[in-house]
């Protein structure tokens, strides 16, 4: 189980220079991209965040939760979301 540390908000080229290491982006390049040209970020911290092995199939997570699309970003679920879907 993970835990919140924080959400940061700042200019993109500060929070990269600040939490870079920390993201799952291989290079600055990646993290640019991804920001799409946006001046103001944010950033969500955590501690001993964990990543499934293996996908969820969409019809178990929808199951789930009752999204019925992915948001584009991606999102975080809870331990108990996670063990409905298994």
């Amino acid at each position: 189980m993970s835990e919140f540390v924080e959400r940061v908000v700042g200019s993109r080229d500060e929070l990269w220079n600040l939490y870079g290491a920390e993201t799952v982006f291989e290079s600055k390049d990646e993290y640019d991209k991804f920001v799409d040209g946006r001046e103001s970020v944010t950033l969500i911290r955590f501690r001993n965040l964990d990543e499934l092995d293996t996908p969820v199939d969409f019809k178990a997570f929808n199951a789930a939760t009752g999204i019925k699309r992915m948001p584009n970003g991606g999102m975080y679920i809870s331990r108990e979301t996670l063990s409905q879907m298994t």
